[in-house]
């Protein structure tokens, strides 16, 4: 379970956090670069409310196309 911090704590941890990152820019970048649409998608074996969607899950099956696979 998380630590409760006091605001001040919170306030300067965000002031030296690092800046996000450009989720739109990086999209769109990608269509600039490929001239494809940039998509991200996300297959799942399982949902955290319906359990097991999918029992024999190959990511590779599911996906008609080429993808990078991050666990």
């Amino acid at each position: 379970m998380r630590e409760k911090q006091p605001i001040s704590r919170l306030s300067l941890m965000l002031k030296m956090a690092p800046p996000s990152r450009d989720f739109i820019g990086a999209i769109r970048a990608a269509q600039a670069r490929t001239g494809k649409p940039g998509l991200i998608a996300e297959v799942k074996k399982a949902s955290p409310s319906k359990g097991i969607i999918q029992p024999d899950f190959d990511a590779v099956k599911v996906s008609p196309m080429p993808y990078t696979v991050y666990y």
